[in-house]
């Protein structure tokens, strides 16, 4: 995720935590979630990634750590999901062979 943590970084910066995500935070997650390296890693796998980027981001952009700053991350995190699941080719939920649950690519 380096590529996408200045533009992440970016959308942070000035931001008021106590506030709702700005559409330009959500273009930027929408374009992490449409991003090709997606297929590189598994849905959980590049969650992961994002949460870790996401603190980068924040530092960098200078938001102080507190429940407010914890509060916007929880949100972008939120938007992250709905993006990753609406986005084309989403992940899909398909049954394994043994009846569970399983997340699968497109």
């Amino acid at each position: 995720m380096p590529n996408h943590l200045e533009e992440l970084t970016d959308a942070l910066r000035g931001s008021d935590a106590r506030k709702s995500v700005t559409a330009e935070q959500r273009r930027v997650i929408r374009q992490i979630c449409a991003a090709p390296e997606r297929w590189t890693y598994t849905p959980e796998d590049f969650l992961i990634a994002f949460k870790l980027a996401l603190v980068d981001a924040a530092n960098a952009a200078n938001i102080p750590a507190s429940p407010d700053r914890n509060d916007l991350l929880a949100k972008l995190v939120s938007v992250y999901i709905e993006e990753f699941f609406r986005s084309p080719g989403g992940a899909k939920i398909n049954p394994d062979s043994t009846g569970a649950p399983e997340i699968a690519p497109g």
